[in-house]
């Protein structure tokens, strides 16, 4: 999945992961994991927004991608990975707002926060669930309390 910036081909990415397991916990943190490819432009800065509008993964277009909310968006600096290499990033507030919402997943859009090669052209590759090596496979970690105050904590890997 690309995420792209430069004049006239700007592209995003869209991921969902279920929330199912960990309604009604108190979550602590919470990190989407990836495996990126070789970058071109970076560093730079990628902006996660939560989505919310119905989406679906064979028919999306740039013309009818999901609305998001642009409350609590997670702008990270995303590092220069020469050759690839893992990437996490701090997605706490957004997994707590669809909990809060009753949501049953969390989508997320993946931007450039500066589109249009602006700053130049910046390209990243991040690899997605049908990669045949599982541990490079997007997933989000949540950790989480449940009960009483410091009764369990647990941690949710969800692909």
């Amino acid at each position: 999945m690309y995420v792209q910036s430069m004049m006239g081909a700007n592209m995003r990415a869209l991921v969902e992961f279920p929330l199912d397991g960990i309604r009604g916990a108190t979550i602590t943190s919470a990190r989407i994991h990836f495996f990126a490819g070789d970058t071109v432009g970076y560093p730079a800065n990628q902006t996660f927004s939560r989505i919310t509008s119905p989406w679906e993964e064979l028919t999306v277009t740039w013309n009818n991608q999901p609305g998001v909310t642009t409350v609590n968006e997670a702008i990270v600096l995303v590092p220069w990975l020469d050759g690839g290499g893992p990437a996490d990033f701090d997605i706490t507030q957004l997994v707590k707002d669809a909990l809060s919402e009753g949501q049953k997943s969390l989508g997320l859009r993946i931007k450039n926060t500066v589109e249009d090669g602006i700053e130049g052209m910046k390209n990243m590759f991040y690899c997605t669930r049908e990669h045949a090596y599982a541990g490079w496979r997007p997933y989000i970690e949540v950790n989480y309390e449940v009960g009483a105050k410091g009764t369990l904590e647990a941690h949710a890997y969800i692909q």
